[in-house]
């Protein structure tokens, strides 16, 4: 059982690092996506931070959580893969045709599969909270030391990728350096 509560850690871990990673690296197209959603510009400028933010956050607590705190982490999963469903159903229910952003610009449109693939990371989500009333994760007790190597990992990784991504913008390209300056005064 212990091994089951594992993979339900595993799994949501790395779906929402990636998530997380993928928001921040394309943070302007996440903040498109929910402007599009017919949010209040103030309210765009607060989630495109905070829902990345709070992914990240989440990643690494549902690896690192002490065995007595990690059902409550898996209740707050569950419940922020609720929201986060319950506002796909709205935006099919309005018949807005956007990209969820999930993972960044690869992320789908919003549709009914997308909806699909959230209910079954709630019914994930849902699974590692019951086990982890039941049995413990067999994920050894996190030190200060193994917290600074999953966070500085995922930030290394997250600005390998941005740096992947903006090496074509930071290139001095030969056709770059003979096109004549222009300078306005």
């Amino acid at each position: 059982m212990h091994y089951l509560l594992f993979m339900c850690q595993l799994l949501l871990a790395t779906i929402f690092l990636l998530a997380g990673i993928g928001k921040l690296i394309f943070l302007e197209h996440f903040a498109a996506t929910l402007r599009l959603s017919h949010f209040p510009d103030a309210l765009v400028d607060l989630l495109k931070i905070f829902v990345p933010a709070l992914e990240l956050c989440l990643a690494a607590a549902i690896l690192l959580a002490p065995a007595h705190l990690l059902s409550a982490v898996m209740s707050i999963t569950t419940g922020v893969l609720i929201v986060f469903t319950m506002w796909m159903v709205w935006i099919v229910a309005r018949g807005l045709h956007l990209s969820c952003s999930c993972f960044g610009t690869s992320g789908s449109h919003v549709n009914r599969r997308t909806i699909a693939r959230n209910v079954l990371m709630i019914a994930v989500a849902v699974s590692g909270t019951l086990l982890s009333t039941r049995t413990s994760t067999p994920l050894l007790p996190s030190s200060i030391w193994t917290v600074i190597t999953v966070v500085s990992t995922g930030f290394s990784v997250a600005l390998l990728y941005a740096l992947k991504h903006a090496l074509p913008a930071l290139a001095l390209t030969m056709g770059k350096f003979l096109r004549p300056q222009t300078h306005t005064e």
